[in-house]
């Protein structure tokens, strides 16, 4: 299930086979979240961060990468790197990238 809602909440931010639809995709993620699945804390976290699709809120986007980390998943160790390094959404902090 956690899967598919993580699927349907991509197609729902980048308008992928269905209108896009930001609303919809950040009530997938968040029931996604809820369930404990890194990748949707991943996802999530990163949006939240970047305010692209959805409204930000880095502090709480950057924990949510954190919990991803910590749960293994290493897209969020390379997606948090990356915002550090181009200082993205949150201050720019090259050393902190690096760990």
């Amino acid at each position: 299930m956690v899967i598919a809602q993580i699927e349907l909440a991509q197609a729902y931010l980048w308008g992928t086979q269905t209108p896009a639809d930001a609303a919809r995709a950040n009530r997938l993620l968040e029931m996604a979240v809820a369930q404990g699945d890194p990748e949707a804390k991943r996802l999530l976290g990163e949006q939240l961060v970047v305010g692209r699709a959805l409204s930000p809120d880095a502090e709480r986007g950057v924990a949510l990468l954190e919990e991803a980390i910590a749960a293994g998943n290493a897209k969020a160790r390379l997606t948090l790197g990356e915002l550090l390094v181009w200082g993205q959404g949150v201050e720019r902090d090259p050393a902190r990238a690096l760990e």
